[in-house]
């Protein structure tokens, strides 16, 4: 969503950990989607091995961790 001067939100970065890749990623994606949250998938640094990162609009993180941690993604990390 824009903000005031009509930039777009830069959103908030959850880092999740994946068991199965492919799967796993389309999932995330699924979950996000059927709470209407838009998600972006950036590329993972060498730090985030076994980890997909998504960012998720600032005033949707809550929502969107608990949805992940109901449908099995225990791990994850938040990067405001």
């Amino acid at each position: 969503m824009p903000d005031a001067d009509g930039a777009p939100e830069p959103g908030t970065l959850l880092a999740v950990a994946l068991k199965r890749e492919p799967a796993q990623v389309a999932e995330i994606v699924r979950v996000l989607g059927d709470l209407e949250i838009v998600v972006e998938r950036l590329p993972a640094s060498p730090e985030e091995d076994g980890r997909v990162l998504v960012r998720v609009p600032a005033g949707r993180v809550l929502e969107a961790v608990l949805a992940l941690n109901y449908h099995g993604f225990a791990e994850i990390r938040v990067y405001r």
